[in-house]
Parts: C-alpha cells; sequence; structure tokens
C-alpha cells in the first residue's frame, strides 16, 4: 500500500467518525485495507507511528484537535473533514523532511 492510499482511507476514516483513537484506525487500516499487522514486541502495529505523523500534521493545519496524548495512545477530536487533495504532498514532504533528519542523526550516531 503507498502512503497516498493510506491518506485517502484515513480521511474516509475521519468522515466517518469524530473521535479518532491512532490505535483504532491502525487495527481499521489492518482490517479492512490489507496494511500489514506487523508489530513491534510491544503489540503496537508498526502503522502505529505513520498514522500518528499523519493525524499530526492533520492536527497541525487545523483539521483535528488532540484530546489525549499518552503512551498508549493517542486521541483526536475532527474538526474538520474537508481536507484538500493536495495535502497528501505536503504530507510527504514533511515526512522526507523528518528522514532526513532520521538519517543525519544515524549518521551522528555510527561517528561514536
Amino acid at each position: 500500500m503507498t502512503i497516498q492510499s493510506a491518506h485517502s482511507y484515513i480521511n474516509q476514516y475521519l468522515k466517518e467518525n469524530t473521535i479518532i483513537s491512532a490505535t483504532d484506525l491502525c487495527q481499521h487500516l489492518i482490517t479492512n485495507h490489507g496494511f500489514s499487522s506487523d508489530a513491534y514486541s510491544t503489540g503496537r502495529p508498526k502503522l502505529y507511528v505513520d498514522v500518528v505523523k499523519y493525524l499530526e500534521n492533520l492536527q497541525k493545519n487545523g483539521h483535528l484537535d488532540a484530546v489525549e496524548k499518552n503512551q498508549e495512545n493517542c486521541l483526536y477530536k475532527v474538526l474538520t473533514v474537508e481536507i484538500p487533495d493536495d495535502f497528501h504532498k505536503e504530507s510527504e514532504k514533511i515526512e522526507e523532511d523528518d528522514n532526513k533528519d532520521d538519517d543525519y542523526e544515524d549518521l551522528q550516531m555510527t561517528l561514536f
């Protein structure tokens, strides 16, 4: 599955729910849309990180409001379901920038 298809499924999920649980959303994507069920040793789906990144971007842009964030789950309230089609491109750009930072940190770690 591509990032863009995941974003489309998430946007559709936002139209059908007023409160979004990142954990429940991951389970929805796995069960109903064929995303990987691979999980960390903690039991959390590996998909969780990408889902939360996208939800955080939606929050930053005023589409969601954070209700609760803790180590177990992140909950959001849907403020608007009108998400522009080009929002996917912006999110991918942010993810690319995030990955560049990760690569830099990995490089720094190899120096020691």
